[in-house]
C-alpha cells in the first residue's frame, strides 16, 4: 500500500492505509484466540448482492488508483 497499490477483501472492503494496522492487530488477536482453543464462525455464504458489492468497490478502487497516477 505504501507504493500506491490498493487492496480489497473478497467481501468488497477496501483497505485503507489509515486503518490497516488496526485490522492486522485484530486479525492477530482472533488468531491467538483460536490457537488457545476458542471457536469462531466462518464466513457466510456469498450472495449475488455480495458479488455486485465487490464489483462496485473494485471499480471504485481502480478509479481511485488511476486518478492518483
Amino acid at each position: 500500500m505504501s507504493k500506491g497499490a490498493g487492496a480489497i477483501s473478497p467481501w468488497g472492503k477496501i483497505f485503507k492505509e489509515e486503518t490497516i494496522d488496526f485490522m492486522l492487530e485484530e486479525r492477530e488477536a482472533k488468531a491467538k484466540f483460536r490457537r488457545a482453543g476458542g471457536r469462531t464462525k466462518g464466513p457466510r455464504k456469498r450472495s449475488a448482492e455480495d458479488d455486485h458489492h465487490f464489483e462496485s468497490q473494485l471499480r471504485k478502487l481502480i478509479k481511485e488508483i488511476v486518478t492518483r497516477t
